[in-house]
């Protein structure tokens, strides 16, 4: 069966798209550019999140893959089953793809993952931490996104975009910006334009993370006050919880200037930053 434009295929099906589930549906045509963005190819294991109405996932078998498509909607895992009626190579499954356990999953097809989704806006950010949480798991993941996230994401040091979200990202991902959308490329229009994130996970993080939640807690204390100082953003951060002469002491054994500003530090500066603070910070009682 020929995968029809979403407006009609939801008249045709009885349903409409589902506003608190954030639902737009990709327009045919557009599905095969966002699967060769993917990097998929022949014989690729594929979680995808949020099939929707199959544009995506008729472009993923078509390039050879093995595809377990995940949604929260058993009303759009009905209609897929419709739609690709006979189509090997396709497992659908109804789940909150924030409940995926990648490693299992991994477990069971023998290999390491490719995920894909147009994911809602509203879970980007839990289901892109997921994923990145299991990267051992994880060959590559790319999403559509709201083109702000993911330019975020994506962004060097040093530029306006660049934040917390962008290093723990790129601690763990090579993130690019391979495709953007309009609006017109989904069904019902979006208010905002889309682009695709495209991370190529590393094999090992980009720099030594003996203590991931430290890392984490570094970051996000040193983008909490992003107009001020790391000294100042660091000294005020409920996030990283350390005295003000703990943060003296660690910017000190650091190296790092004490008087720039978080978005300016490289991922492998906040790795420094962090294993000075591992080693200055007070011991537990």
């Amino acid at each position: 069966m020929a995968i029809e434009h979403p407006e009609a295929a939801l008249r045709k099906l009885g349903l409409s798209a589902r506003k608190s589930l954030g639902q737009n549906f990709l327009v045919p045509g557009w599905g095969a550019k966002i699967a060769a963005a993917t990097r998929v190819e022949a014989g690729d294991h594929v979680i995808e999140i949020g099939p929707g109405l199959g544009a995506l996932t008729d472009a993923l078998l078509e390039r050879g893959a093995h595809v377990i498509a995940v949604d929260l909607d058993e009303a759009m895992i009905r209609a897929l089953q419709k739609v690709f009626e006979g189509r090997p190579n396709l497992e659908l499954v109804h789940k909150d793809a924030r409940e995926l356990d990648f490693g299992e999953i991994a477990a069971r097809v023998g290999t390491k993952l490719r995920v894909i989704g147009n994911l809602p806006y509203y879970t980007s950010s839990p289901i892109l931490r997921s994923t990145i949480d299991q990267q051992e798991h994880v060959r590559s993941a790319t999403f559509t996104l709201q083109k702000e996230v993911a330019d975020r994401i994506a962004s060097p040091p040093g530029s306006k975009a660049y934040g917390s979200l962008s290093v723990l990202t790129q601690v763990r991902a090579d993130a690019t910006v391979p495709l953007k959308l309009p609006p017109g490329a989904f069904h019902p229009r979006p208010g905002v334009e889309s682009a695709v994130l495209h991370l190529e996970m590393r094999a090992s993080p980009r720099v030594p993370l003996p203590d991931p939640k430290l890392f984490d807690k570094v970051v996000y204390g040193a983008f909490s006050q992003r107009r001020k100082t790391l000294l100042n953003s660091l000294r005020g951060s409920a996030e990283l919880g350390m005295p003000p002469e703990t943060v003296v002491a660690a910017l000190a054994k650091s190296g790092l200037d004490a008087g720039r500003r978080a978005e300016t530090l490289s991922v492998e500066e906040f790795g420094v930053l962090t294993e000075a603070f591992r080693s200055v910070r007070p011991a537990s009682p």
